[in-house]
């Protein structure tokens, strides 16, 4: 993506409802430079557009076709950044998540101890005990 102000003159064809003339026309027009080459071979396949933008490094950039489709322009580091952040608010997510678990758990592993009067084990039966289920079985 270019800086505001960096273009390339490009031949396109301005619809007639955005020509001034009210006429359709063929017109050299600046073209935002990493994308004029895109914007070109567009035009010399025949397709229609409306407009387009690279998006100046603020967001992505979007070639408007007459049709009302947009064709959206990225990069790369673009996507990443993007990819990093969603994953980075799972995260978030997820560890909030973990901590109100731990909360419960404690909490449950609290009042089991108050019930049965044991520690806080998570697996509230001793090694005897779970023999002594395995010798009745």
């Amino acid at each position: 993506m270019c800086k505001d102000g960096n273009y390339q003159n490009v031949r396109v064809k301005i619809p007639a409802d955005l020509s001034s003339t009210g006429e359709e026309k063929w017109k050299d027009v600046p073209i935002d430079s990493c994308i004029a080459d895109i914007v070109d071979a567009i035009q010399k396949a025949g397709i229609d557009m409306r407009g387009s933008c690279c998006g100046h490094n603020r967001t992505e950039g979007a070639i408007h076709l007459q049709d009302g489709r947009v064709l959206l322009i990225t990069d790369v580091s673009y996507l990443e950044n993007q990819i990093r952040w969603t994953l980075s608010l799972l995260a978030k997510k997820i560890e909030n998540q973990k901590k109100v678990h731990n909360r419960e758990t404690k909490d449950l592993m609290d009042h089991m101890e108050r019930i049965t009067g044991k520690t806080n084990n998570p697996f509230p039966y001793t090694e005897e005990e779970i023999e002594k289920t395995k010798e009745g079985a």
